[in-house]
């Protein structure tokens, strides 16, 4: 069975979150150029009874930061964090997390496009 899983992590009118970790203080905003993520095709588990999806994500424009995502960032600690961005992502989708594992290699991919493609200066 293929079921593709859509949502959007979008703060409400006229807020600005980090985009990131979606925590509300912006500490710092990095110019990039657009880029959409390669798709990735999630199978569950033999035992699990959820389908399978297909994730892509599409980028648009500059990216705000936290100061904690800023800090990660800035000292390229990109491990910790996707570790910081699938555990918001979580709190705020508990639907993907029969496929945390699968999205966590996701984020890291849309955060190695994010460090390849921001402009610099930051």
């Amino acid at each position: 069975m293929k079921f593709d899983l859509k949502f959007t992590v979008a703060p409400p009118d006229g807020e600005v979150v980090c985009d990131f970790c979606s925590g509300p203080e912006i500490f710092k905003t990095y110019d990039c150029e657009d880029f959409v993520t390669s798709a990735i095709q999630v199978e569950p588990h033999a035992a699990s009874q959820h389908p399978r999806m297909r994730v892509v994500h599409n980028s648009r424009g500059g990216w705000a930061a936290c100061k904690i995502c800023a800090e990660l960032i800035d000292q390229d600690r990109w491990d910790d964090l996707a570790e910081r961005s699938l555990a918001t992502l979580l709190l705020s989708e508990p639907s993907l997390a029969p496929f945390k594992h699968e999205v966590l290699i996701h984020l890291r991919r849309m955060h190695q496009e994010f460090r390849q493609l921001k402009k610099r200066p930051n």
